[in-house]
């Protein structure tokens, strides 16, 4: 099985394999990336690039999101090459990081993967039947159903996301007080919407890891909900006027601003 995206989109192709309860891979070339998607029974157990390593990946979005030194990560990379147990598995079984968060993190990775090859409309694609394929650290195999309209879903809401968080450098500061632990007077202070959003667990996980200087990315690795929900988190929270986004000009502005100011 294979052909052009033009002909065949990915979602049409993974729900095809998700119906038929094809074991294999999907390779998907887009330019020069080629993606791979392996399924288990019509399940997705792995999605990622060829030029990315999973098990590195988490390691890597775990140094980011401050839950491991670079002393640990170091010291992972070097245990795995030496013994060929799978960095996860060091990093559950040697330093204590449990297996949900890692779980958490490849389900993510292994989600986010698959939408943003559903955004694609040109490249080539070729499914061969194998039974020897990857399965993401400690993650449950994803049913396509649910995993198609998650992504349409993501898709469809993408591009208003992106008028609002329209470049990952933007900087964020908190404009009303919105933590979990207000005085009375501060909470009568919200509105109805507010006092609603407070109560969603995707908003509080971005609301509770803004900090000066934190960037999209950074927020998008330490709040651990994915890129998609963090910025659609973001962008309901500025517009909700619960914080405030600052553009990277902004911020050059002020620099600049300051730096006169203080020579003057």
């Amino acid at each position: 099985m294979q052909g052009s995206l033009q002909d065949f989109g990915v979602a049409e192709i993974i729900q095809l394999l998700g119906t038929q309860n094809k074991t294999g891979v999907l390779m998907v070339v887009l330019r020069d990336m080629i993606y791979q998607i392996h399924f288990q029974s019509g399940r997705v157990t792995y999605a990622l690039s060829d030029q990315q390593n999973l098990h590195e990946t988490i390691l890597s979005w775990l140094l980011k999101a401050e839950v491991i030194t670079k002393g640990i990560y170091d010291e992972a990379l070097t245990a795995s090459s030496r013994t060929l147990v799978t960095v996860s598995n060091i990093l559950a079984e040697q330093f204590g990081i449990s297996e949900d968060l890692i779980k958490n993190i490849s389900t993510i990775i292994t989600s986010e993967t698959v939408f943003r090859l559903l955004r694609e409309k040109r490249g080539e694609y070729a499914f061969e039947t194998d039974e020897d394929i990857l399965f993401a650290p400690f993650m449950e195999p994803l049913e396509t159903e649910m995993l198609l309209m998650d992504g349409v879903r993501m898709v469809d809401e993408w591009p208003s996301i992106r008028k609002v968080i329209n470049n990952y450098s933007m900087t964020f500061s908190r404009k009303i007080p919105f933590a979990k632990n207000l005085s009375l007077e501060q909470e009568q202070a919200l509105t109805v919407r507010q006092k609603k959003l407070r109560k969603d667990e995707m908003i509080m996980a971005v609301y509770d890891q803004i900090r000066d200087g934190l960037m999209v990315e950074d927020l998008i690795y330490r709040s651990m909900i994915g890129e998609f929900e963090t910025c659609k988190s973001l962008k309901t929270l500025i517009e909700e006027g619960i914080i405030e986004g600052i553009s990277p000009e902004i911020i050059r502005k002020r620099e600049f601003d300051i730096f006169y100011s203080e020579r003057s």
